[in-house]
C-alpha cells in the first residue's frame, strides 16, 4: 500500500490529463483551477478528487512549479523582501565568521556588529540572540544564504471564519455575486448583513447561538480568492471571460511570400457617401481585403457598395491571381487563405473554386479575431485613414461627440474608392511597420528577391474557373438569365447554328452580372460577348445584390423593370447599413437570455474530467463543487 503522502498542489505546476497538458491557475480550499496550456478548456476538481485521481494516476504530474524547482530561484529576485531580508542576515553572518572563525564571544560580536552596521548601511544591528540562531541555521545548511529566507506560512490569516458565516458568504457569493448582473461587492455584502441579522433575531428569541458577522473586507478577500477565469465567465459571459484571460504565444512568420494570406470584411466602413447630386446615402460603403502575412502587403481588396457576399470575395481573389503585365512580381497565387466563416467565404462557390485552384483554406473560429489578427490590425490602421476623412462617423457616438456626419459628407463612391487607393499604395505600403522594422514594400521586395516569382492565372483561365454555367435559349438576339437580359452581335449568327429547342451554353460570373459569354453546346471554347442591356443597373452587380432585389420586389408584389431595380438596389444598400449599425448597438448590450443560457452546468459522476468536449462552453459552478470543464 502506497503511503506516500499527497504531492503539494502550486501555482504554475503542468498536469497531464485526458491527453491534454493543464497548468495550475488558481488555489482554494474548495477548488483546484486548471487551464489547457494550448487551448481554451478550464477544468474545476476539488481537491479530493484530484488526489484519488493522481493516486491512481489518471492525472500525472507533467512539470514542477517553476519555484518548486529549487529555492535558488528566489534569491534572483531582488524586489522580494524576504530575499532582502536573508541577504542581510547573511551579510552578517559571514561578517562575524571572518572576524571570530565561528565562536562568538558576545562582547566582542556586538562591537563588530556596530562596524558591519555601518559597511550595510542598516539603522541598527541585529541583537546577539538573532545573530546566534542565523549563525546556527547557516551552520546545518553548510553556510548557504537560502536557509535564511522565512518560510511561508501555512497558518489561517487573521481571525477564523465559523462554517455558518463561511456557508452564508459562499452561497450569497455563489448566487448574488457570479451572475450576469454584475452586482458590486458592497451589494453582495448588504445582502449578508440582512441574512445574518434576520437569523441571528431569530436565535435570540430562542436563546441559541449568534453567528458570527463578517468584515466587508472579509467578503471582498473570498472573491479575490476566486479563479478569475471562473469569476469573469459567470460575470461577463463565456467569450468575454475568455478574452479576458487569454493567453497566446508569438505568431510564426511564415518562410515564404504568399505562404499565408489573412481575409477578411470591413463593414461597413465608417463613412456617409453622398450621390453625384450630392445627396447623402448613408454608410454603404464595405470593403474586403487580403493581406500577405510576411510582408503585411495588401495584396487585393474590394471597396464597393457591394456587401459580403460570394461576389465580393471573388473580386478580391481575381484581383490577386490575375496576371497583369508590368506586375510579375506583385501578388500572386498563395498556399493558404485564413478568414473567418462568413457567408462571404464559407459558401459552396468559393470553397468549390479554392479547391479547383488548389489553394488551402482555414476557417477561424467564432468570436476569435486574435486567429486572424494581422487584417484585423489593418482594419484599425483603415480606421485612422477614414475618421480623417469628411463624413466620417468614427466608431462610436463618444468619439463622434457633436460632429455632424450627414452635413459635412461630401464624397462618392468613385471619390472614396480613388483616396483610398491613393492611401494603400503611398501611405501604408511606404510606411514602416512596427512588426516589421521597415515598410510593407521593402520587406516584399527583399523576401522576393529569394524566391521564386508568385504564380500567376491568365484572365482567360480565370475567367473559366471562376464563372457560373447555365443553359438558355437565344431569343431575339438576346439571352434571358436571372430576369436580366443580355445582347450581342455574334448571338443572333449563333441562334441559327443551334438545332431546334436546343440551348446554348451562357457563362456568367457572379461576381459581375454586367456581362455573359455565350457559346455552342458543341463548341463551348467559342466564346460570344454579351453586355447588359441596361447596363446602369447590371454593370458591377453581383448575383447577391441582383437576388435581394428580387426578394424585395416580391416581398412589395411588384413586377420586375429596370428602373424600380435602380432604386430598389440603392434601397437596400441604404437598409443593410443600418440593419448593421443596429445589430452592432445590440451585440454591445447584454441580454440576460444570452448569459443565463450559459449558467448550465455539466456535473460529471465517475470522472471528474470527461464530460466535457471541445464544443463545451459551460461556464462555472452553480452548486457543490466537484469537477467539470469550461470550454
Amino acid at each position: 500500500m502506497n503511503t506516500e503522502p499527497p504531492r503539494p498542489v502550486l501555482i504554475g505546476a503542468r498536469y497531464l490529463m485526458d491527453g491534454r497538458f493543464y497548468e495550475v491557475i488558481n488555489i482554494t480550499k474548495e477548488l483546484l483551477s486548471f487551464k489547457d496550456t494550448e487551448g481554451r478548456r478550464a477544468v474545476y476538481i476539488c481537491p479530493d478528487d484530484f488526489n484519488q485521481l493522481l493516486h491512481h494516476k489518471e492525472v500525472i504530474l507533467a512539470e514542477c512549479a517553476p519555484l518548486a524547482v529549487s529555492t535558488s530561484v528566489r534569491m534572483l529576485n531582488s524586489e522580494d523582501p524576504q530575499v532582502n531580508a536573508a541577504k542581510r542576515k547573511h551579510f552578517y553572518v559571514m561578517g562575524i565568521r571572518e572576524s571570530f572563525q565561528g565562536i562568538l564571544p558576545k562582547k566582542a560580536c556586538l562591537r563588530e556588529l556596530e562596524v558591519l552596521r555601518k559597511q550595510f548601511g542598516d539603522p541598527r544591528p541585529p541583537s546577539y540572540g538573532s545573530l546566534w540562531k542565523w549563525t546556527q541555521a547557516c551552520k546545518r545548511a553548510n553556510w548557504s544564504p537560502w536557509s535564511l529566507i522565512k518560510p511561508t506560512s501555512v497558518l489561517p490569516r487573521g481571525k477564523f471564519t465559523p462554517d455558518e458565516t463561511s456557508k452564508i458568504i459562499d452561497r450569497y457569493i455563489n448566487e448574488v455575486y457570479l451572475n450576469d448582473q454584475r452586482h458590486s461587492v458592497a451589494y453582495v455584502y448588504s445582502l449578508i448583513k440582512g441574512e445574518i441579522y434576520n437569523n441571528n433575531r431569530l436565535r435570540r428569541e430562542t436563546n441559541s447561538r449568534i453567528i458570527h458577522m463578517p468584515s466587508e473586507s472579509t467578503v471582498r478577500r473570498r472573491i479575490i480568492k476566486l479563479c478569475g477565469l471562473l469569476r469573469d465567465t459567470r460575470r461577463l459571459g463565456v467569450r468575454a471571460g475568455q478574452k479576458a484571460n487569454k493567453s497566446s504565444s508569438q505568431w510564426v512568420e511564415p518562410t515564404y511570400l504568399l505562404e499565408m494570406c489573412g481575409i477578411d470584411c470591413k463593414t461597413p466602413m465608417d463613412i456617409i457617401l453622398v450621390d453625384t447630386d450630392g445627396q447623402p446615402l448613408g454608410k454603404i460603403a464595405h470593403l474586403q481585403a487580403m493581406i500577405d502575412i510576411k510582408s503585411r502587403k495588401i495584396i487585393a481588396y474590394d471597396l464597393s457598395k457591394t456587401p459580403p457576399c460570394a461576389g465580393k470575395t471573388l473580386r478580391v481573389l481575381r484581383m490577386a491571381l490575375q496576371a497583369v503585365p508590368g506586375e510579375e512580381l506583385q501578388r500572386g497565387k498563395m498556399v493558404l487563405i485564413i478568414g473567418d466563416n462568413g457567408s462571404e467565404n464559407f459558401n459552396d462557390t468559393v470553397i468549390v473554386i479554392l479547391n479547383a485552384l488548389g489553394i488551402q483554406y482555414v476557417f477561424i473560429p467564432k468570436k476569435q479575431s486574435d486567429a486572424n489578427a494581422h487584417i484585423e490590425s489593418f482594419f484599425k490602421t483603415v480606421n485612422s485613414f477614414v475618421h480623417s476623412l469628411p463624413g466620417t462617423t468614427f466608431s462610436n457616438p463618444e468619439q463622434r461627440g457633436d460632429y455632424d456626419s450627414v452635413a459635412k459628407a461630401c464624397l462618392t463612391i468613385e471619390e472614396l474608392q480613388e483616396k483610398f487607393s491613393d492611401w494603400l499604395e503611398n501611405v501604408y505600403h511606404q510606411t514602416k511597420h512596427s512588426e516589421l522594422n521597415m515598410t510593407p514594400n521593402a520587406k516584399w521586395d527583399r523576401a522576393m528577391a529569394k524566391q521564386l516569382p508568385p504564380e500567376k492565372i491568365s484572365k482567360a483561365d480565370l475567367d473559366g474557373i471562376l464563372r457560373a454555367v447555365e443553359h438558355r435559349s437565344i431569343n431575339g438576339g438576346r439571352v434571358n438569365l436571372l430576369n436580366l437580359q443580355w445582347s450581342g452581335p455574334g448571338l443572333a449568327e449563333l441562334k441559327h447554328k443551334l438545332k431546334p429547342k436546343q440551348k446554348a451554353v451562357i457563362y456568367y460570373d457572379i461576381s459581375d452580372l454586367g456581362e455573359v459569354w455565350v457559346a455552342h453546346p458543341e463548341h463551348p471554347t467559342e466564346l460570344v460577348r454579351a453586355v447588359a442591356v441596361n447596363p446602369a443597373y447590371q454593370k458591377g452587380l453581383t448575383l447577391y445584390e441582383h437576388e435581394l432585389v428580387c426578394e424585395q420586389l416580391a416581398l412589395e408584389g411588384k413586377e420586375y423593370s429596370d428602373e424600380i431595380a435602380c432604386c430598389s438596389l440603392l434601397r437596400i444598400h441604404q437598409e443593410i447599413a443600418e440593419k448593421k449599425k443596429q445589430h452592432k448597438a445590440k451585440q454591445k448590450k447584454p441580454t440576460t437570455s444570452a448569459a443565463t443560457e450559459h449558467q448550465a452546468v455539466t456535473a460529471p459522476t465517475a470522472h471528474p474530467f470527461t464530460s466535457g468536449t471541445d464544443d463545451d462552453t459551460t461556464p462555472g459552478p452553480s452548486g457543490p463543487l466537484r469537477g467539470f470543464y469550461l470550454e
